[in-house]
């Protein structure tokens, strides 16, 4: 996750929480792929998966300054720096979910490359929540007392982005034992049509009403895959399969870019689709073959 400063020491100036420490604990989920040779220069593939549950958290305090005040500064929501926070949290969310109906070629039966072209459709949310407490010391011996004043607030942005797009790509046989063992690596990219990219922001001070604003808009957005798998045969039709997948989305709403485009006086805002999603992970299951 890209840097987005969220908080800062109100006296040093230094970043005391930043959206990178979000970084996403791993998240299991299945995967599913069918694939029809046709013969043995061609076929068909169906492939399905969906991963929920990418969730973080970090937080900073309660800390206090030499006046008894909270000691940083927020400054998120267009360039409002909201003063005296003694603590803050910020949690993230996310999810990924992909179809694709993919045609593949080899040139000829021997071949070591099939050519990979077809439909994928792909769909990345994200969400960000920021709470926070502002605390300014009261004074005990003044006539009258003047007590502590405590004011809660919370921030929450969530974005979501669905890609329509053609991909491009080939599947390569790395290594071949005959029977036992294959080996063979993956490439996939293309441009997509990122339908109705939208962020939906949420503020509030538990004081005054709630702001809420939202927006949407048609972008182009890039998504390349790639991978190494290894598939082990423990039958003559049941075979092991283990690889390692890398995706890079670009041309996406996410949530820490969306921070400083809402005015809360009106509360009005709009959407930027400039951000970028890495995300890489193990995959394993078996491999039945009729």
């Amino acid at each position: 996750i890209p840097s987005q400063p969220l908080y800062f020491n109100t006296e040093t100036q230094q970043t005391v929480l930043d959206v990178n420490q979000l970084q996403n604990k791993a998240a299991i989920a299945p995967r599913y792929a069918i694939l029809y040779n046709h013969d043995d220069c061609r076929a068909i593939e169906v492939n399905y998966f969906q991963v929920w549950g990418f969730n973080s958290a970090a937080s900073v305090g309660p800390t206090f300054n030499a006046a008894g005040n909270g000691a940083y500064t927020v400054n998120i929501l267009n360039e409002v720096a909201f003063e005296n926070v003694a603590a803050a949290q910020a949690t993230g969310t996310a999810h990924i979910q992909s179809l694709e109906v993919n045609l593949r070629r080899r040139d000829g039966a021997g071949g070591m490359i099939q050519w990979i072209s077809g439909f994928r459709w792909l769909e990345w949310g994200q969400g960000l929540s920021v709470s926070d407490y502002a605390y300014v010391a009261g004074d005990p011996t003044a006539d009258p007392p003047i007590d502590p004043i405590i004011n809660p607030e919370q921030i929450r942005v969530t974005t979501l982005n669905n890609l329509y797009g053609w991909q491009w790509g080939g599947d390569m046989m790395l290594w071949n034992t005959g029977r036992w063992l294959r080996i063979n690596g993956i490439g996939k990219a293309g441009v997509y049509y990122n339908h109705q990219a939208s962020q939906n922001t949420y503020y509030t001070d538990f004081q005054q009403p709630a702001t809420v604003a939202a927006a949407s808009n048609d972008t182009v957005s890039f998504v390349g895959e790639t991978g190494v798998n290894c598939s082990w045969a423990l039958t003559n039709w049941l075979s092991w399969r283990a690889g390692y997948s890398f995706f890079w989305l670009s041309g996406m709403a996410v949530p820490a870019n969306q921070l400083k485009l809402t005015d809360l006086a009106s509360g009005t805002t709009s959407v930027n689709t400039n951000g970028s999603v890495f995300i890489h992970g193990l995959t394993t299951g078996l491999e039945a073959r009729w």
